[in-house]
This record gives C-alpha cells, structure tokens and sequence, in this order.
C-alpha cells in the first residue's frame, strides 16, 4: 500500500491530470501547448504529481533521436479524476434500503461487504490494533476519504473526519453500522461505533474504536498459520 503524503490538487493540477486523462498518455511538450505554459512550470508539475502517485512516466521509443516522455495516469489519479461517483452511490444504497424483503435487503448488503472486504483486506497491514487502524485509514486517505486514528488510555479509535456520502445517512444508522462492520472484518478484532453522526446533533462524524488486546499478535500468527496451510 502506497505511504506517499496526500496531495491537495488546485485547479490547475486538475485541469493537467483531465487533460491527460482525456488523451490517455502527454508528453511535455503536449501539456505545454494545450496549457500555454512553459516547459519549466509543466515540469515543475508532473515532479509534483509523478511523487504524489497520481501520474507515472512512460518511455516511448521513437524511430529516430532519444525515446520520448509521456505521462499517464496511475489506479490513484483515475480514482481521483474519474471516479467521483458519490451521486451513483447514494442511489444504489437508496435503492438496496428500499427492498421491502428484509431477507432479501440484508443478502444484498451482505454480498457488497464481502466484495469490500476481499478488495481490501490484503492492503492491511500492521501487528497491532493502532498499526492496523492506521493501515486501513492510509488506505481509505488514498480514496479521499479522510481518517484518523486517536489512542487514549486503552482504546484505539478510528474517526471519519468528513462523511463521505453524508446523504446516504440521513434516513437512518445502517450506513454507519455497515462501515463497522467493513472496520472490524479488516481489523480482525470487533469494534464498537462510539458515535454515529445520524443519532447525534454534534455534528460529529462517525468513529469506530477497539480495545488494543494484546491478543492481537495471537490472532495475527494464528491466521498466518491458517494460511500457510490452506496453501
């Protein structure tokens, strides 16, 4: 899982990535004129955006002279540029919370958190409840959703510090409870919804907390063990 330091786009950190995204693949001199500006400015850019993992650089070889330079996008600048689809999501869990058949309604959910966790929960890594909690709030940071992790005395919490679909809870928790569950399958240990944003006028987003048990490691080795044989 990438360690790279967010990076916060302006505009025209936008406008450069849309532009490629829309050619598939610019070279320098292609970004310059499309941009108006100069070669030291678009350079200057690309560093920036090739270091945050959001472009890599590409060699192209040419029939004559040196390869030349192009950029594309990577699976982080895609998701950034292309995949904003918060208006799709909150009317898919519109429409799954309006089946009338509670069978039915919990089967769907059910299979969408599975899906979630078999993606994820090979990126999670760490030894304890803290390093894992930090794993799985690097990794949802990578899709611009920000979280934080806070210890204090025995508990180690995981708090949303921006909703990201704030729309999707405004009939009910069950959002909520399906990202406690999504939290507690990828840290392997169950953790408790401390807050929950829907029942509560603070204006506080959710946080999830775990008891940092020693028995952490146990679990861990035990699973290695498990997978080791199963292979």
């Amino acid at each position: 899982m990438s360690s790279k330091p967010q990076t916060r786009l302006s505009e025209t950190d936008q406008s450069l990535l849309d532009l490629i995204r829309h050619q598939g693949s610019a070279s320098i001199a292609d970004l310059c004129d499309s941009l108006q500006v100069t070669a030291t400015a678009v350079r200057q850019r690309l560093t920036r955006m090739v270091a945050a993992d959001f472009l890599r650089s590409v060699k192209v070889k040419q029939e004559r002279g040196r390869p030349l330079h192009v950029y594309q996008l990577t699976s982080l600048g895609l998701r950034a540029m292309g995949e904003n689809l918060s208006d799709l999501a909150e009317a898919l869990w519109a429409e799954v919370t309006a089946i009338p058949d509670v069978e039915v309604r919990q089967t769907v959910i059910e299979g969408v958190l599975q899906r979630l966790i078999t993606k994820y929960r090979g990126q999670i890594s760490g030894t304890t409840v803290t390093e894992r909690l930090g794993s799985i709030a690097s990794l949802f940071r990578e899709r611009r959703i920000p979280f934080v992790v806070e210890n204090q005395d025995s508990q180690a919490t995981l708090r949303i510090v921006g909703c990201p679909y704030p729309r999707l809870n405004e009939h009910g928790d069950e959002i909520c409870r399906f990202e406690q569950r999504l939290v507690g399958e990828l840290l392997d240990l169950p953790v408790a919804l401390k807050h929950c944003q829907c029942n509560s006028s603070g204006g506080k987003c959710c946080t999830f907390s775990a008891q940092m048990q020693t028995e952490l490691n146990q679990i861990i080795v035990k699973q290695s063990k498990t997978d080791t044989v199963s292979s």
